[in-house]
């Protein structure tokens, strides 16, 4: 009696990972970038790609529009700061200078001993 149960338990086990919220919002999200993105073969990529790479391929691509439509001062957006480094956000990064300094450094080697 119990074995059964044992069996009918390890074998739905699998199926429960299968949750029906995992692959709606898979599914939520390929509408969207079939919408939104059109000419590209989405169902295609979903198919290809696995969760965490289909979402990224939608981000970079509505980071590459953005990019692409030209808005007066591209080195404000979002996608521009996370590929590209602008002054602005230098100075607040550590370990970044921000200037050149005003004179090359030059280390001369250690004096040697004399004999």
């Amino acid at each position: 009696m119990y074995g059964r149960r044992l069996f009918l338990c390890l074998f739905l086990l699998p199926f429960s990972f299968c949750s029906p919220v995992e692959n709606a919002a898979r599914e939520d999200v390929l509408a969207k970038a079939t919408k939104n993105y059109q000419g590209i073969n989405w169902d295609l990529a979903a198919n290809d790609c696995g969760g965490s790479r289909f979402n990224t391929l939608v981000e970079a691509t509505r980071m590459a529009i953005q990019l692409t439509e030209r808005p007066s001062q591209p080195v404000s957006t979002p996608g521009w700061n996370r590929f590209f480094l602008s002054d602005k956000h230098i100075k607040k990064r550590e370990g970044w200078i921000v200037g050149a300094p005003s004179k090359p450094s030059v280390h001369a080697p250690p004096a040697q001993a004399a004999p």
